[in-house]
């Protein structure tokens, strides 16, 4: 089932979501390229964003990440995107909770409170995500 803007549909393990990157340490460039841990750490709230991106274009996501992420109340700008499927997910034992607050927005809950298992847990997430950079303009 792929996100409908009708009625919020549950997340699928094949379906994409990606994370808006607002910070330099939330990926590294170099031979390896990628995402890092640090993306991917939950927040205060014990979650962490994603947006459920199946269905759109390079240029909408940017968009999605402009309106929501930068353009939110203390909102910073969005440098890139770790995406990766709902499947890695579950395989570190985590959870995806559709919200659709704001439109195609999710969580990943299920957090350990122990702080080396979250990081363990973020590493695997990481290590599952394709890193996306904003293009120059």
């Amino acid at each position: 089932m792929a996100w409908r803007a009708d009625r919020l549909e549950p997340v699928t393990p094949d379906e994409h979501l990606a994370r808006c990157l607002t910070h330099s340490n939330h990926y590294h460039r170099g031979a390896e390229p990628g995402v890092t841990e640090r993306a991917f750490l939950p927040g205060p709230d014990g979650t962490t964003s994603v947006f459920r991106v199946d269905g759109l274009t390079d240029t909408q996501v940017w968009q999605l990440a402009d309106e929501h992420v930068t353009g939110a109340p203390g909102g910073r700008r969005v440098v890139g995107t770790g995406t990766l499927l709902a499947e890695a997910v579950a395989d570190v034992g985590l959870q995806v909770e559709a919200d659709n607050d704001p439109p195609r927005h999710a969580a990943i809950v299920g957090w350990p409170d122990d702080k080396s298992d979250r990081k363990s847990r973020a590493q695997g997430l990481a290590a599952a995500a394709h890193l996306s950079l904003r293009p120059a303009l």
